[in-house]
């Protein structure tokens, strides 16, 4: 592996995954009990995680379905949320009143 690709692999996982958490906060399900994760968050995080894994060990077209399909989770995810209400700013936290 090259430095190039070594430095790919380092932005692909790092950016891929800032991207993901913190946008996905702001679909997240808010309940009395603070936020949760809509259902399928976790598998396009998995599906981000080991495209990274993927790319780093050579598997470049596998890596690159993988991301692929990571992304498209998460777009399938976060469509029905961009028409709705938001409930109060999205990224606050527990309301201290």
């Amino acid at each position: 592996m090259t430095q190039a690709d070594a430095v790919h692999v380092l932005v692909m996982g790092g950016m891929g995954g800032l991207v993901m958490a913190v946008s996905v906060r702001a679909i997240a399900h808010r309940t009395s009990n603070g936020m949760k994760a809509r259902r399928g968050t976790g598998l396009a995080f998995c599906l981000i995680w080991l495209a990274v894994w993927a790319r780093l060990f050579g598997g470049f077209d596998l890596g690159a379905g993988l991301w692929a399909a990571g992304w498209l989770l998460y777009l399938a995810l976060f469509l029905p949320a961009i028409g709705g209400f938001v409930p109060r700013p999205v990224f606050s936290g527990a309301r201290n009143t």
